[in-house]
């Protein structure tokens, strides 16, 4: 029997999340990864969680699916991104 198998490509970060203090992004542009299973609707991209300050919810080296958006509602989880001014670096 041959099953039919469907991939889906998404964008994905390999550098952690920092659940915690936070860490400074040094990974400017997402890498292609391959899906056997949907991800959930409105995934932006993919990235691995670092520390386990966000536990029971989130653990180390967890893979979370990020919804890009303009605001986060209350009572969901934000992941922001912050980069330094060009002039500061």
């Amino acid at each position: 029997d041959f099953e039919k198998v469907i991939r889906f490509s998404v964008p994905g970060y390999s550098m952690p999340l920092s659940a915690g203090t936070g860490q400074e992004a040094g990974q400017e542009y997402p890498e292609n990864y391959t899906l056997v299973k949907e991800p959930p609707r409105g995934t932006s991209y993919i990235a691995p969680v670092s520390g386990d300050s966000m536990e029971p919810t989130y653990h180390n080296e967890d893979i979370v699916f990020v919804h890009s958006c303009e605001e986060i509602p209350v009572g969901r989880i934000g992941v922001f991104l912050y980069a330094a001014p060009e002039s500061y670096q």
